[in-house]
């Protein structure tokens, strides 16, 4: 089957209307493949659809519709992801119920680094939303990507304070790819996609529907090796995003607030449960560290907290490393790097038509680049080189 097929067929499968994902697993645990489950009758299907939905699903298996769906997306600049793809993210397949396709506009943070997700309440308060920026800020410069879900209050400046230092973040949406919420998280939504990357499980056209978010706070704690809840209160859906991650065994770290403070039961309850306090980001870096390796073990994690640039210090008296040229880089990304300057910066634009990358290979080796620390970015999407 050639890729072109594949595509087609996980994406009816994901877009079959009227089925959830029990169904989905179903279906997938009798047949193996949405290949054949597209060549299902009723007789094969009845016991696990009813009349009505058996309808929905052969009005479904409408190639020309299929195909359009396709080319929408495209058309949008969103990439689908289905579960035969190597780009398909290794940490979906061991969840109980994982989406057999995404969508994506922008990229997908690297897997080879760690990753924490950042969550709170929609209504947090000045101190919580200077939190959230702050940890994701120094989680972002130390290389650490930032994963939260697009909604008011912590999440949003979660992913602000990645974005300010040029850092890496993901935006799961509980939404359609193409929808915001709240609405006035447009620019932040613009920024994330043209910077970053935003994700969901739902296509074009899905409104946010309260009882998709819970669906969507599996996959956030799914992606992170650790979860931060900032500020919460005592129902809040980042308690869910918590409880996912502990099932899933991740380290949960919480904020300690006033116990007289609405916004900090959660995170006290938390705590209580067992959860990490934190009282600055370098609990979560020192945390990674000892769990992965992920820092040169001579490294001080405090003297790179207080540099808060600590990637680009060295012992060289004038400032600057003894330094022939990049090391350990594939040879896209050397091409990509000799086509920048110390000086001048290069917009994205500009490289993407001297380089022969495509639109997402070069944001990939963008990032790479800037976590390697061979480039910044002195104003978004234009890039120079690190003086070494």
């Amino acid at each position: 089957m050639n890729q072109h097929d594949q595509e087609f067929y996980w994406y009816w499968f994901v877009n079959i209307p009227s089925i959830g994902n029990y169904t989905r697993v179903k279906l997938m645990e009798l047949y193996g493949h949405p290949s054949r489950i597209y060549q299902c009758s009723f007789q094969d299907v009845e016991g696990y659809m009813t009349a009505k939905q058996w309808e929905e699903f052969d009005r479904s298996r409408n190639y020309r519709l299929q195909e359009e769906g396709l080319r929408r997306l495209k058309d949008s600049g969103i990439v689908f992801y289905h579960w035969e793809q190597k780009e398909y993210p290794s940490r979906f397949r061991n969840l109980y119920d994982p989406p057999y396709g995404f969508y994506l506009k922008g990229r997908l943070p690297d897997p080879q680094m760690p990753a924490v997700g950042i969550v709170g309440s929609r209504k947090a308060s000045p101190y919580g939303k200077k939190m959230a920026e702050r940890y994701a800020q120094e989680l972002a410069e130390a290389g650490v990507s930032v994963i939260s879900g697009m909604a008011a209050g912590i999440d949003t400046e979660a992913h602000k304070g990645a974005l300010s230092v040029g850092g890496s973040t993901l935006g799961i949406l509980g939404g359609g790819i193409d929808t915001m919420y709240p609405k006035s998280n447009w620019n932040l939504y613009l920024d994330m996609y043209q910077s970053a990357g935003i994700m969901s499980e739902y296509n074009i056209g899905i409104s946010n529907l309260s009882g998709l978010f819970p669906m969507r706070n599996r996959l956030i704690s799914a992606l992170s090796d650790s979860i931060l809840v900032v500020e919460a209160g005592w129902k809040s859906g980042s308690l869910i995003t918590a409880d996912q991650g502990m099932e899933q065994g991740k380290d949960i770290f919480a904020i300690p607030g006033r116990i007289t403070d609405p916004m900090s039961q959660g995170c006290n309850h938390l705590i209580a449960q067992g959860a990490f306090i934190t009282e600055s980001p370098k609990d979560i870096l020192e945390n990674l560290r000892d769990r992965f390796g992920i820092w040169n073990q001579e490294d001080s994690i405090d003297n790179k907290m207080e540099t808060h640039d600590w990637r680009d210090t060295n012992a060289m008296g004038d400032g600057r490393k003894d330094f022939d040229g990049p090391v350990g880089l594939s040879s896209k990304e050397k091409a990509v790097y000799d086509l920048l300057d110390e000086i001048r910066p290069v917009g994205f634009e500009i490289l993407l038509q001297s380089s022969l990358c495509d639109f997402q290979e070069l944001q990939h080796i963008l990032m790479s680049l800037e976590l390697k620390s061979y480039i910044q970015q002195p104003q978004q999407n234009m890039y120079v080189k690190k003086i070494l």
